[in-house]
């Protein structure tokens, strides 16, 4: 071995060993540059692919939901003129006449309409929910809430509206007056008539269409819509649009809002709707957080709590709450004083203060 190494540095002059090993150490950090610069660029790109993937899951998400608040709408509609013809069957005693003329009457308990849920993009995004920014948790927050709380609950309701059509279809197939859903609309007979207008089980039925389809679908629809334009707001602001734009954005892709004008002494007016609920856009412009609280019509120095969810803002932020129609609300401050007040009105609407 020691003649081996001799003969090594004998054909190696001593200057040259330090060229080659200086020569070595610059092509090992040219290696090792070039590959950390190569995955730097493959991390960069892999990035890239992530972020174009999660924000066109989030495009779909908010496709799903502007759908899902539309259909919402279409079912408040539905089920909300049944509602209140239903409360003319049940508070009045209605002659057999206006069963002849009046083809709702007859077929209000006999049609239904679902609210079909769908869940493509928020499933998308639950698989690939490790790749999502930390800043849209406000979003996922709605989201877990609209898909693990009120889709079941819609999912429910359907199938119970739809059992009982069926089970009313089977009660009233015995009897010789039956007519189909279709053919009550077109005509009647006599025998149909008399237990429309006389039979007290049949106000046992329509109170069980109430129960079932407009007391808890309905509830459950208008619920549905507040979550749903919760996360389709929260999707907005995490796109960087502003309260007006944001608004502008619902009101192109989903329906009318109307401006909801602050007032200083409200006065009570009962409109002719039987709606019961409305969405409200508020926005916060304050540096202070404010409340927001119904007032007591028996004396304005006591304010009871608005329903469900709690009603406090946050300096410059928004928030979107499902009020009881026509009701006067009070906006204060942490102190107690009064920033504004304002009506609920009767139709979707949007308020800054």
């Amino acid at each position: 071995m020691k003649v081996f190494r001799r003969l090594r540095e004998s054909l190696i002059p001593g200057t040259k060993i330090k060229k080659y090993l200086l020569y070595g150490i610059g092509e090992t950090v040219l290696v090792v540059v070039g590959i950390l610069i190569a995955l730097q660029v493959n991390n960069y790109k892999e990035q890239s692919e992530t972020t174009t993937k999660i924000e066109a899951i989030f495009e779909t998400v908010a496709i799903d939901l502007s759908e899902d608040i539309k259909e919402a709408n279409e079912i408040i509609e539905f089920y909300t003129k049944r509602d209140s013809i239903i409360l003319r069957i049940i508070n009045d005693t209605l002659p057999a006449e206006m069963f002849k003329e009046d083809a709702n009457l007859r077929t209000v308990i006999l049609f239904y309409n679902e609210l079909l849920i769908d869940k493509m993009g928020y499933e998308a995004l639950m698989r690939n929910i490790n790749d999502v920014p930390i800043e849209y948790s406000d979003v996922l927050t709605h989201l877990n809430k609209l898909y693990s709380q009120a889709a079941p609950r819609i999912e429910t309701n359907n199938k119970s509206t739809r059992a009982f059509l069926e089970q009313l279809a089977q009660k009233w197939s015995k009897h010789s007056w039956f007519l189909t859903s279709r053919e009550t609309q077109k005509k009647w007979n006599d025998g149909l008539i008399k237990y429309m207008s006389e039979d007290p089980n049949y106000k046992s039925d329509v109170r069980m269409y109430k129960m079932i389809a407009i007391d808890n679908l309905l509830g459950t629809a208008y619920f549905y819509k507040l979550y749903a334009t919760s996360a389709l707001f929260e999707l907005g602001t995490c796109r960087n649009l502003t309260f007006d734009e944001a608004i502008e954005t619902y009101i192109q892709n989903i329906g009318p809002l109307v401006q909801t004008l602050p007032i200083q002494s409200p006065d009570i007016s009962i409109p002719n709707t039987c709606k019961k609920w409305v969405t409200i856009f508020l926005n916060n412009s304050s540096a202070e957080q404010v409340n927001v609280s119904l007032i007591n019509l028996n004396t304005e120095n006591t304010k009871l709590p608005a329903r469900l969810p709690a009603h406090n803002i946050l300096p410059h932020t928004s928030k979107i709450l499902l009020l009881k129609v026509n009701q006067n609300y009070l906006v204060n401050n942490q102190n107690g004083d009064k920033i504004s007040g304002f009506n609920s009105g009767s139709a979707d609407a949007f308020l800054s203060f």
